[in-house]
Parts: structure tokens; sequence; C-alpha cells
């Protein structure tokens, strides 16, 4: 019984830990993920395989290949159409436009474009939305084709001024759905914990059924020598059954010999001696009847005994084995039921726990985020040569004092929201922070040195999309925002600080002759420093502005980045 539980007990085991299998797959080894391809059955455990490879082709620098990813990610999006879910083909078309981009195929990636924002605003996703169409309007003013990119703005300003499709309305459904989740994963570990109970009682019930079971070929033992002393009992019975047979024949032998003995006596001898002898015949008859019927009671008893008991213990054996098949058989069942629960609740919460994995991913970097969920706690690591990215907004204060508090926010949110999907594209890249209308964030936050040319791109492409909206609310009569933007290179030290809304920081000076740089700069402009300019001026046109005085810091070398030569 306790064989056979622990068995259950490990099926339940190995099939929760299939549930994460896919997850664990290594997304850097795509031999591994063609290979697990070739084993997927279902089109949910087929999509992470294709998305992943298309993003390797896409992405990785020393094997990018466009036209595999092309291939790779619109199988992801079968994939995910076969599903029905919204989100994932999305996602799917989104990185499958990425891969068209980088094979110069702008009427491919126009097309996906298209898709990833139909399915974005299928999936209520105004991120999303509001990338493609970023991405799009960047195609049709490359084109030259500038009445398509505004008819690209207005098909998404109809969608976000819609009934109920505004971002405030998305962030609260946002919020409610993560409230949700959080009630889910709460519900998903009362049961975990329920059913750990349920488990403790069946293990302490096959214990109780072991020992029962224990007590029964016990009985069953003392029953069998029982039956054992029985037989001995019989057989002694019949031994002496035999000793009676034996004195019945040595009685006819006697009345032989003195059937002899008459023929040779004389007659009155001999009537006096069958007078004698008749009378001991009859003695002996009548001893030899009554020794054949008590033989004749005691067999009739003792068969009589036998059979009664063999009856007994076969009755007895018969109850004892269908009591038993009974309650294992019950046992079983009940196992398996509970193991299907259990199974389908591991699955929900493994559910619940990537996404919180996912959120998890929004807030700090991938290595950071592993190592809290593992130990517990983040170490703190120096970079020697990370580049740190600041900027501010000029003339704050007094553009805030001529928009409502609702509008400047809305304002606030749409530029962050651009910035944070222009570094989104550069996986080198990681957002630090923001404090008021300042923007952090910083490259080279990784073992591997490489040239900081990522983050100066996403600089540019930050000044171009205040520039181009500055113009259309410039044409409005609204206020817009200008930004100065500095960089500079050099060793930080990195870290995650606080217990309850945690937050991923760096420090060292590097950090302060950033911000110098930043407040040095002009708005529009990107300026850096000039050990970030050794690292990308061969990839760079920049400006020399000669020797600027910087607070607290002195006259520091600085250069306005041009553009990408």
């Amino acid at each position: 019984m306790n064989k056979r539980f622990h068995i259950l007990l490990l099926l339940v085991v190995l099939l929760f830990g299939s549930q994460t299998s896919l997850a664990a797959q290594d997304a850097n080894d795509p031999e591994a993920l063609e290979a697990a391809l070739e084993t997927a059955s279902s089109p949910r455990e087929r999509y992470p395989l294709y998305y992943q490879l298309c993003r390797y082709y896409t992405t990785n620098y020393d094997f990018r290949e466009p036209r595999r990813a092309s291939r790779f990610g619109e199988s992801a999006y079968s994939e995910a159409r076969r599903l029905g879910d919204a989100q994932l083909m999305a996602d799917a078309a989104w990185l499958t436009a990425q891969a068209y981009d980088r094979a110069n195929n702008d009427g491919k990636e126009e097309y996906w474009l298209r898709t990833t924002m139909e399915q974005a605003m299928e999936a209520r996703n105004a991120d999303q939305v509001l990338r493609a169409v970023d991405k799009r309007a960047r195609l049709a003013t490359r084109d030259r084709n500038y009445r398509r990119g505004v008819e690209i703005y207005r098909e998404a300003l109809d969608y976000f001024t819609e009934d109920g499709n505004d971002i405030g309305n998305m962030r609260a459904e946002v919020e409610l759905e993560r409230n949700r989740m959080e009630q889910m994963r709460q519900q998903l570990r009362s049961q975990s914990a329920q059913l750990v109970e349920e488990l403790e009682e069946l293990r302490d019930e096959a214990n109780s059924l072991s020992q029962e079971n224990q007590q029964l070929t016990n009985t069953n033992q003392q029953r069998t020598q029982q039956l054992e002393q029985r037989t001995e009992q019989l057989e002694e019975r019949a031994e002496e059954l035999q000793d009676l047979s034996q004195q019945r024949d040595s009685i006819a032998a006697r009345v032989a010999v003195t059937q002899q003995q008459v023929a040779q006596l004389s007659r009155q001898a001999l009537e006096e001696q069958a007078a004698r002898s008749e009378v001991e015949r009859e003695l002996a008859q009548t001893e030899l009847e009554r020794s054949q019927a008590e033989l004749s009671a005691r067999e009739a008893q003792i068969a009589s005994q036998l059979s009664e008991a063999s009856r007994n213990y076969a009755f007895a054996g018969v109850a004892i084995l269908g009591l038993m098949s009974f309650l294992l058989f019950y046992r079983f069942r009940a196992k398996q039921r509970t193991a299907k629960v259990l199974a389908r609740n591991n699955e929900e919460l493994a559910e619940a726990r990537h996404r919180s994995d996912e959120l998890l991913l929004n807030i700090l970097p991938a290595a950071i985020a592993e190592e809290l969920k593992v130990e517990g706690k983040a170490m703190p690591r120096q970079f020697s040569e990370a580049t740190i990215f600041f900027s501010d907004f000029v003339n704050f204060t007094r553009i805030s004092e001529l928009l409502g508090p609702e509008d400047l926010v809305k304002q606030l949110d749409a530029c962050f929201q651009a910035f944070d999907r222009i570094i989104g594209e550069y996986p080198d890249i990681e957002k630090i922070k923001t404090i008021g209308d300042a923007y952090m964030c910083a490259s080279g936050l990784n073992d591997r040195k490489g040239v900081p040319a990522n983050i100066i791109r996403a600089a540019l492409r930050m000044q171009e999309f205040l520039d181009k909206q500055g113009a259309e609310r410039k044409r409005l009569g609204l206020p817009f925002f200008e930004a100065r933007i500095g960089l500079h290179t050099g060793p930080v030290v990195a870290g995650v600080v606080g217990v309850k809304k945690f937050a991923y920081d760096v420090w060292g000076d590097t950090v302060n002759i950033a911000s110098r740089v930043e407040n040095e700069s002009s708005p529009g402009r990107v300026n850096i420093s000039e050990t970030t300019y050794r690292l990308i001026k061969y990839q760079f046109d920049c400006e020399y502005r000669g020797k600027v005085q910087a607070k607290n810091k002195g006259y520091l070398d600085m250069y306005y980045v041009l553009g990408e030569k």
C-alpha cells in the first residue's frame, strides 16, 4: 500500500514538472528549440518555440538571419491565431515586422506592423498600438508619403478617442486585471495548501489501511495455526480408531481359538465350555458392536467438525479479500481524482507565476529578477564601463502652469511611454527610473564590454519624437516639451534597494557627471562627454563644443551628437 502511494505521489510531481519544462527551454540554443519543435504536439507548445527562434535570429548580432527569423515569426503568428489569443498574435506580428525591417523589406514590414496594430487594438494593448503607429508613420515619412502618415495617426487617434478606449480606462482595466490575478494567486495558494493537507490525510489513511492489513494477516495466521491444531487432534482420533480396530481383530482371533478348543473337549466338557464360550462370545460381540458404534460416531463428529471449520475459514477468507479489494479500489479512485485536481491547480498556479514573472521583468533586469526569485535578494554589482543617460524638459515649471493637471500628466505619460518604447527596442538598455520630469536609463550593465551605440541611437530618436510632437502642438497653439539629453560613460555600482516597492538603481561619480552633462546640454540636442565620444566617434558625427564648466566638476570636454554616419 505504501509503495503504491509513493508511486502515485511521484506521478503528481512529474505532471507538475512537465508544465514548466517549456519555460525552462534555453532561448539561446536554436538547435534545442528546433529539436523541441519536432516533439511539440499543440499550438500552445509550438508558439513559444517559434517566437524564441524568431527573436534569436532577429536580435542576435552574431547569428542574425532575417529571412529565417521572418519565417519563424509568421509560424508563431499562425499558432497564436489557432489559439485565438489576440495579444499573442500582436506580439508575433510585431516580432515578424522587426525581422522584415532587418531584411529591408518595407512592404512586408508595413503589412505586419498593420497586423500588429489591429491585433493590439483587439487585445486593448495601448502601448503596442502606439509603438506600431510610430513605426508605420516612420515608414510612411521615409517614403515621403505624408498623407499616409497622417491617416495612420488619425486611425490611432480614432481608436483612442472611442468610448471606453482612452488610456485612463485601459490602465484601470489593467489594474483590475492585476488585482484579479493577485486574488487568483491567493486562491491557488490556499487550494494548494488544502491539497497538501488532503495528501497528508491520504497518507495517514494509507498507513491505517496498512496496519489493518497487517492485523488481518496476523488473524489469518492465528486461524491457520488453530486449523493445524485441529488437524493434529483429528489425526490422534484416527490413531485411537486404529487401536480399536486392532482390538476387534484380537477378539475375533480369540473366538477362533475357542472354537478349535471346543472340538477337542468331551461332550460334557464341550457343553460346559460351550455355555461359557457362548456367554463370552456374546460379551465379545456386544463389546465389538459398542466399539464400532463409538468409532462411527467419532468419525461422523470429526468429519462434521472438519467440514464446518473449512467452510468458516473459506467464508472468512473471501470476506477479507473482498473488503481489502474494495478499500484498495476506493482509495485508488480517490487518489486519481485528487491527482487530477492537483495537476489542474498546479497548471493554473504556473500560469499565474509566469504572469507575475513578466510583471517583475518590467521593473527589474532579467538577471536581477532571477537572482531575487532564487536567493530572495540581489547582491550589488560593479560595472567598469556603463553609459548613463539623463533627460529633463526645459521650462517644465512654466509649462505645467499653462497646462491643467490632467493635460500635464497626459503629456508626460505620452513622452515617457514613447521613451519606453524606444529603449525597449534595444536589449542592452535598461530603464532606471523617472523623477518628476527627468528620465534616466543606462547601458553596459552586464559583464560584456561594448560600444554604447544603441543608447546614442535611442537618444537621437527621443529628440526626433519630441521635435515631431512639438511641431504638431505648436501648429495647434498648444504648449510643448523640449528636452535636454546628456550621457557619460564610466564605472558604476548597481543594485536593488528597499523591501517594499524595491527599485533597481545605480550609483557612482559617473551618475553625477552624466547629470552635469545633461544640465549643460541645449534643448533638442544630445550632449555627451569626452569619455563617451571616444567610444562612438567612429559611428556618429559629433560637434566639439570645447571645454564647458560643469557644476562642482570643473571644465569638461563635451560634444553634440549630430547623427549616425
